[in-house]
Protein backbone atom coordinates (compact mmCIF):
# COMPACT_ATOMS: atom_id res chain seq x y z
CA UNK A 1 0.00 0.00 0.00
CA UNK A 2 2.92 2.30 1.31
CA UNK A 3 4.48 1.52 -2.35
CA UNK A 4 1.75 2.25 -3.97
CA UNK A 5 1.44 5.65 -2.62
CA UNK A 6 5.09 6.53 -3.60
CA UNK A 7 4.37 5.62 -7.07
CA UNK A 8 1.02 7.51 -7.20
CA UNK A 9 2.87 11.03 -6.08
CA UNK A 10 5.59 10.14 -8.42
CA UNK A 11 3.07 9.94 -11.04
CA UNK A 12 1.14 13.34 -10.74
CA UNK A 13 4.85 14.88 -9.90
CA UNK A 14 6.20 13.82 -12.99
CA UNK A 15 2.77 14.49 -14.90
CA UNK A 16 2.86 18.38 -12.95
CA UNK A 17 6.33 18.83 -14.35
CA UNK A 18 5.27 18.13 -17.67
CA UNK A 19 2.55 20.01 -18.19
CA UNK A 20 4.28 23.01 -16.63
CA UNK A 21 7.56 22.40 -19.43
CA UNK A 22 4.73 22.08 -22.58
CA UNK A 23 2.89 25.51 -20.69
CA UNK A 24 5.96 27.09 -21.11
CA UNK A 25 7.24 26.41 -24.54
CA UNK A 26 4.45 27.65 -25.74
CA UNK A 27 4.15 30.90 -23.78
CA UNK A 28 4.90 33.91 -26.13
CA UNK A 29 8.13 34.85 -24.88
CA UNK A 30 7.90 38.20 -27.37
CA UNK A 31 5.14 40.62 -28.08
CA UNK A 32 3.19 40.95 -30.79
CA UNK A 33 4.94 41.84 -34.01
CA UNK A 34 2.23 45.01 -34.63
CA UNK A 35 3.74 46.51 -31.49
CA UNK A 36 7.10 46.09 -32.74
CA UNK A 37 8.72 48.53 -35.46
CA UNK A 38 9.15 46.54 -38.32
CA UNK A 39 12.19 47.76 -40.46
CA UNK A 40 13.39 45.98 -43.88
CA UNK A 41 16.40 46.33 -45.03
CA UNK A 42 17.31 45.70 -48.60
CA UNK A 43 21.34 44.98 -48.93
CA UNK A 44 23.11 45.17 -52.68
CA UNK A 45 26.43 44.20 -52.67
CA UNK A 46 28.19 45.97 -55.81
CA UNK A 47 32.01 46.21 -56.50
CA UNK A 48 33.18 47.64 -54.00
CA UNK A 49 30.41 49.82 -51.75
CA UNK A 50 26.73 48.55 -49.78
CA UNK A 51 23.88 49.62 -51.32
CA UNK A 52 20.73 50.00 -48.63
CA UNK A 53 17.35 50.62 -49.28
CA UNK A 54 15.56 50.95 -45.57
CA UNK A 55 11.68 50.62 -45.58
CA UNK A 56 9.85 51.94 -42.21
CA UNK A 57 6.66 50.99 -40.28
CA UNK A 58 4.78 53.41 -42.22
CA UNK A 59 6.01 51.85 -45.69
CA UNK A 60 8.24 54.75 -47.04
CA UNK A 61 11.48 53.61 -48.04
CA UNK A 62 14.95 55.62 -47.82
CA UNK A 63 17.98 55.33 -50.55
CA UNK A 64 21.51 55.02 -49.10
CA UNK A 65 25.21 54.31 -50.00
CA UNK A 66 27.10 53.36 -46.96
CA UNK A 67 24.85 53.80 -44.15
CA UNK A 68 21.44 52.74 -43.01
CA UNK A 69 19.60 53.55 -39.53
CA UNK A 70 17.45 52.11 -37.77
CA UNK A 71 15.50 52.93 -34.40
CA UNK A 72 17.00 50.78 -31.42
CA UNK A 73 14.18 48.47 -30.54
CA UNK A 74 13.17 47.59 -34.30
CA UNK A 75 12.71 44.35 -35.90
CA UNK A 76 14.72 44.03 -38.41
CA UNK A 77 14.46 41.46 -41.41
CA UNK A 78 17.51 41.55 -43.62
CA UNK A 79 17.52 40.98 -47.21
CA UNK A 80 21.09 40.85 -48.98
CA UNK A 81 21.78 40.10 -52.51
CA UNK A 82 24.12 41.04 -54.81
CA UNK A 83 24.46 43.26 -58.00
CA UNK A 84 27.98 41.24 -59.54
CA UNK A 85 30.05 38.90 -57.50
CA UNK A 86 29.77 37.12 -54.16
CA UNK A 87 29.98 38.81 -50.85
CA UNK A 88 30.40 38.03 -47.23
CA UNK A 89 27.79 40.98 -45.32
CA UNK A 90 29.48 41.02 -42.05
CA UNK A 91 28.26 43.18 -39.32
CA UNK A 92 31.30 42.14 -36.45
CA UNK A 93 29.76 43.71 -33.10
CA UNK A 94 26.43 41.86 -33.68
CA UNK A 95 28.57 38.35 -34.74
CA UNK A 96 26.12 38.70 -38.05
CA UNK A 97 27.18 37.01 -41.21
CA UNK A 98 25.46 36.33 -44.22
CA UNK A 99 26.78 35.11 -47.98
CA UNK A 100 25.83 37.81 -50.61
CA UNK A 101 25.40 36.12 -53.88
CA UNK A 102 23.93 37.13 -57.26
CA UNK A 103 20.43 36.24 -58.19
CA UNK A 104 19.94 34.71 -55.03
CA UNK A 105 18.21 36.43 -51.52
CA UNK A 106 19.41 35.26 -48.18
CA UNK A 107 17.26 36.90 -45.08
CA UNK A 108 17.90 37.16 -41.59
CA UNK A 109 15.97 38.88 -39.18
CA UNK A 110 16.97 40.15 -35.73
CA UNK A 111 16.14 42.24 -32.92
CA UNK A 112 17.40 45.50 -33.18
CA UNK A 113 20.53 46.47 -31.18
CA UNK A 114 21.56 49.08 -28.82
CA UNK A 115 22.12 52.33 -29.72
CA UNK A 116 25.34 53.03 -31.78
CA UNK A 117 27.34 52.57 -34.43
CA UNK A 118 28.43 48.66 -36.22
CA UNK A 119 30.75 48.63 -38.81
CA UNK A 120 29.82 46.54 -41.94
CA UNK A 121 32.05 44.90 -44.16
CA UNK A 122 33.06 42.39 -46.74
CA UNK A 123 34.38 39.48 -44.99
CA UNK A 124 35.35 37.52 -48.54
CA UNK A 125 38.81 37.86 -49.58
CA UNK A 126 40.12 39.21 -52.82
CA UNK A 127 40.61 42.43 -54.57
CA UNK A 128 38.65 45.57 -53.30
CA UNK A 129 37.05 43.48 -50.69
CA UNK A 130 38.59 45.65 -48.05
CA UNK A 131 37.27 48.98 -49.39
CA UNK A 132 33.18 47.69 -48.81
CA UNK A 133 32.79 49.49 -45.28
CA UNK A 134 29.66 51.22 -44.40
CA UNK A 135 27.81 51.79 -40.95
CA UNK A 136 24.54 50.69 -39.45
CA UNK A 137 23.34 53.89 -37.11
CA UNK A 138 20.93 52.23 -34.61
CA UNK A 139 19.46 55.51 -33.27
CA UNK A 140 17.11 56.22 -29.93
CA UNK A 141 13.50 55.57 -30.49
Amino acid sequence: MRRLRLIAIGVIIALSCGALAVYWLWLPTAPPTSQVPQVTIRVVGHQWYWEFFVTDETGQTSHTFGEATVQVGSQVNLIVTSADIVYAFYIPELSLKLDVIPGHENTFSFAGPPVGDYAVKNAEFGEGSYLMVATLHVVPA
